[in-house]
């Protein structure tokens, strides 16, 4: 999803109302050429059918602290959990719906830092 494309509020309100439990997890801003060429961060929660997460395309992390804003003041009743490295963010997400899906997202994380570490020594 891009953003600047659904607008800020929009991208809120869909959030809102696609996590029934009430629940967001929200990532950093990364890079990576592997899954796209635009910067993204995650946003994760769950509804009746368990959980689900979205990677959200933006510009600069000016997008991503105006989406946070839009939440806090549209989200009343929410818990918003916002993570600045994306391991923890995965691990949160493993914690608060745990299923095989969170449970190979944190995996691939974690494989993916082994395997670079690894590379540099």
């Amino acid at each position: 999803m891009k953003i600047r494309a659904l607008g800020i509020a929009a991208t809120a309100a869909r959030f809102i109302a696609n996590a029934t439990d009430k629940f967001l997890v929200i990532g950093p801003v990364v890079e990576r050429a592997k899954f796209s060429r635009r910067p993204y961060f995650i946003v994760a929660g769950a509804d009746e059918d368990g959980f689900w997460v979205e990677a959200v395309h933006v510009e600069s992390e000016s997008d991503q602290t105006a989406l946070l804003l839009e939440l806090a003041q549209t989200s009343e009743g929410f818990v918003m959990e916002v993570h600045a490295d994306e391991l923890q963010a995965a691990e949160a997400c493993r914690g608060l719906w745990p299923c095989d899906r969170t449970i190979a997202i944190a995996a691939g994380i974690r494989a993916e830092r082994e395997a670079a570490t690894a590379t540099r020594h």
